[in-house]
């Protein structure tokens, strides 16, 4: 499969029900209102898109073992032998975005409720899928940040426990998560 094929979205339904729990938000957490801070550029969240499809460029479809912020990984005889850590932050100028553990974040509304594991097997190209959907529909058609928490059934999880989220670099939001391994490129 080619890249070009395989990097499609599946755009969200208007409940959200298809692909999980997801919402478009002009909260003021999700900005930087501190004295001075640069307008949002939302033009920069899809920058932080391509900073994803590098990975998906270098890495495709396949999986690695995530896990929660702080949770060492393992590897196993079976399924990925690498791991990856998060909160884990693509910045671009005035936008972030993070793929984050759901277990990591503090409660809002419309979290899913937990238990969430440590730990869960998935690809960059999941990630991008999801986090291109939600870029489509929250910052291209709604000119507003959001989050995506997708659904899947495995074992006894209804809800996938690694969410997307896109905010604005510096928002209050941004600050709660710190960052494993971002790449941050300043901008003009």
């Amino acid at each position: 499969m080619s890249l070009a094929s395989a990097v499609s979205p599946s755009p969200l339904n208007a409940t959200g029900d298809s692909h999980g729990i997801w919402s478009c938000t002009l909260s003021a957490s999700y900005f930087n209102n501190q004295a001075g801070a640069p307008l949002v550029r939302f033009a920069d969240c899809g920058q932080t898109l391509s900073e994803l499809l590098a990975d998906v460029t270098d890495f495709g479809d396949q999986y690695f073992e995530w896990s929660s912020w702080g949770t060492p990984f393992f590897p196993r005889r079976r399924g990925p032998r690498e791991g990856r850590g998060t909160p884990k932050k693509y910045v671009y100028g005035t936008c972030t975005l993070t793929v984050a553990f759901l277990r990591d974040l503090p409660p809002w509304p419309r979290k899913p409720p937990a238990p969430f594991p440590l730990r869960y097997d998935t690809s960059y190209l999941q990630l991008y899928w999801l986090a291109e959907s939600l870029h489509d529909e929250c910052l291209i058609r709604q000119r507003k940040f959001g989050w995506l928490a997708p659904r899947v059934v495995s074992g006894t999880y209804s809800t996938f426990p690694i969410g997307v989220f896109f905010w604005a670099t510096g928002s209050a939001e941004d600050e709660k998560l710190p960052s494993t391994n971002s790449a941050r490129v300043e901008t003009e």
